[in-house]
């Protein structure tokens, strides 16, 4: 039982780790729409002021992964994936935990798991705040991190992406504008 807990809350907080590197990779100015304005936009703000987003309430931090990992908790319930389901409503909490490392949480008990280092650490999530923001995407633990930088996996899924659809993450595309000026 243990075993199977700590499997699902590694894979939600990989799959916070995916998500975040999505929006940071391939996030836009200008996409528009929902995705855009709710997704997009607020990213690029955060690494623009990473304490914005940290100083809104829960519901303004939370609403829209709630709205994803929360579908996504349904539809797997619904069809009776139900490690899928717990996968998504743990991996909910990853732009929560998220923004504990951003600012000292008010309330003993997320604080307690930070000193335990059960969720991640401010430490830890200040490595991704180093430009060009290319590693330490997973939000939830200090687990995964290491491990999928190490083995290089966002840089393996960016050439995979890049092959299939000629569009170059963020890095790349920037860093080869700003030499080309």
């Amino acid at each position: 039982m243990l075993l199977t807990v700590l499997t699902i809350v590694l894979l939600a907080d990989i799959t916070t780790g995916l998500g975040h590197w999505l929006e940071d990779a391939y996030c836009r100015r200008g996409i528009g729409g929902w995705l855009g304005t709710q997704v997009c936009d607020p990213n690029l703000k955060h690494h623009e002021d990473q304490y914005d987003f940290a100083k809104g309430s829960f519901i303004q931090r939370n609403y829209t992964t709630w709205l994803i990992a929360g579908s996504v908790a349904l539809f797997a319930v619904a069809v009776g994936w139900y490690a899928i389901a717990a996968i998504a409503c743990i991996a909910a909490m990853g732009n929560e935990v998220h923004a504990w490392s951003h600012r000292k949480p008010s309330h003993w008990f997320p604080r307690l798991l930070q000193e335990c280092a059960i969720v991640q650490t401010p430490q830890q999530h200040a490595k991704h705040h180093r430009t060009p923001y290319t590693t330490h995407y997973c939000t939830l633990t200090n687990l995964c991190n290491p491990i999928l930088d190490r083995l290089r996996v966002w840089r393996l899924l960016e050439r995979g992406i890049e092959v299939v659809t000629t569009i170059p993450p963020n890095h790349r595309r920037l860093s080869h504008a700003a030499t080309n000026h």
